[in-house]
């Protein structure tokens, strides 16, 4: 009988390791079932990005004139476990100008 508890409990081990590394095993964040990967890793106004996620793609954009942009990244929810997108506008700086298309579709500040 012990042997048979072993086997069921090794089994149930091994199955619990499967489902941890095939749910967090992937590049990017991944928690409750929502990803995030942001390709400037974060808040870098002047470095062209896209954030990629299941709610879908969204590119660093020129915001209103061209001083300030609007940066997407990623964040852990507000109430913990999922990640989600979040996005803020900042001003590029003095001597800076946000020009558009940097890098495909991305925009970002850039020394003038």
């Amino acid at each position: 009988m012990k042997d048979k508890n072993f086997v069921i409990g090794f089994i149930f081990f091994i199955f619990v390791i499967f489902l941890f590394n095939s749910y967090f095993g992937v590049t990017g964040k991944q928690v409750g079932g929502r990803y995030c990967e942001d390709s400037d890793n974060g808040i870098m106004i002047y470095t062209a990005g896209r954030v990629f996620s299941d709610i879908g793609t969204f590119n660093d954009r020129c915001f209103e004139n061209l001083n300030e942009i609007r940066e997407y990244y990623c964040t852990e929810g507000r109430y913990g476990g999922e990640y989600q997108v979040e996005n803020r506008v900042s001003s590029c700086g003095v001597g800076y100008r946000c020009v558009k298309d940097i890098s495909g579709d991305s925009d970002a500040c850039m020394l003038l």
